[in-house]
């Protein structure tokens, strides 16, 4: 028969709660006593049901005097099923789903993203904004992070691309995607997938060299889908082939009067020439102030005054 005793002082500085647990059964009254006393130092809240079970056991009168005390103070500090829906219940919806961005689980940071965009409340940005630039998480939950903050109208530079790939400009569609590719914004390539089938052949150029160049398993899953490559023309104007840059411009005349014909492959390489992530993040401010300077869709334009005429004098009749 061994004669191995618990150490309870090394199995309360080691935080050890099972080995404290298993204590309370051994057979010497004060090693049960000093494993009460350590459970109740440590606040094992965790092991309530497991000394309730003991002192229904336990036939020593000083143990089990050490083992109401400990639970009398312990109990009170359990949390009951109650008292957790009653704390959940006093968070207001927004910052129920900021906790649930924490999640890992990525449907649930999608939904609550989604949630938090909806509600429109702007004490989510900073939390959205967290999600947006964590590349732990999956293209799809950050793409659902970048959506709510387009929403919130408080979105980062980077994000500010996904609003320009949706505008009506065919040019800063055209910009934005080339950004986007870029920077390899796997979180982008479902929408620069949607901008494969856009009415502009060159903005589906450019989304196509955009997926090519991130390269992710879901972006040539969506280029495989996605038209193919020889549905788009052979040859593309100089005029639609702008380097971004600079900020976002509209031909000028000059450019709009070059008719040469140029590869349509060359012409998509061109696109997408700015050197080092400095130049990229400026190129996107700037088309970040561009979308800014835009008139929304809601605002009335101005009406135009006709052009004054000079009256013309009256002819006199000739006799």
């Amino acid at each position: 028969m061994t004669d191995i005793r618990p150490n309870i002082w090394r199995l309360q500085a080691t935080l050890d709660i099972n080995g404290l647990v298993q204590a309370l059964q051994d057979e010497d009254p004060n090693i049960r006593k000093r494993a009460t006393a350590a459970l109740y130092a440590l606040g094992a809240v965790d092991a309530v049901p497991a000394m309730r079970d003991a002192l229904d056991k336990e036939i020593d009168t000083e143990v089990r005097a050490s083992l109401v005390t400990a639970l009398a103070h312990l109990s009170a500090e359990e949390p009951s099923a109650a008292k957790l829906a009653t704390q959940e219940a006093q968070l207001s919806t927004v910052e129920r789903m900021v906790l649930q961005l924490n999640s890992e689980q990525s449907e649930r940071v999608i939904q609550a993203a989604r949630a938090l965009g909806e509600l429109k409340d702007k004490t989510a940005v900073e939390p959205l904004i967290i999600v947006f630039r964590n590349t732990a998480l999956t293209g799809h939950a950050r793409l659902a992070a970048a959506e709510a903050l387009l929403t919130l109208e408080s979105a980062p530079a980077e994000v500010t691309l996904l609003g320009a790939l949706r505008n009506r400009k065919w040019q800063l569609r055209r910009n934005a995607a080339a950004i986007l590719g870029q920077l390899r914004a796997d979180w982008a390539v479902v929408p620069l997938g949607e901008a494969l089938r856009d009415e502009q052949d060159i903005v589906a150029r450019t989304a196509r060299a955009a997926l090519k160049r991130i390269g992710t398993r879901e972006a040539r899953t969506i280029l495989a889908e996605g038209p193919a490559e020889g549905e788009y023309p052979d040859k593309l104007s100089t005029s639609e082939t702008l380097a971004i840059t600079n900020t976002p411009r509209e031909p000028k005349p000059a450019e709009s009067m070059l008719t040469k014909p140029v590869d349509s492959s060359k012409a998509v390489t061109r696109i997408s020439r700015p050197k080092g992530s400095e130049s990229l993040q400026n190129a996107a401010s700037q088309l970040a102030a561009k979308l800014s300077s835009e008139p929304k869709p809601n605002d009335t334009p101005a009406a135009e005054t006709p052009p004054a005429t000079t009256p013309q004098p009256e002819k006199p009749d000739e006799a």
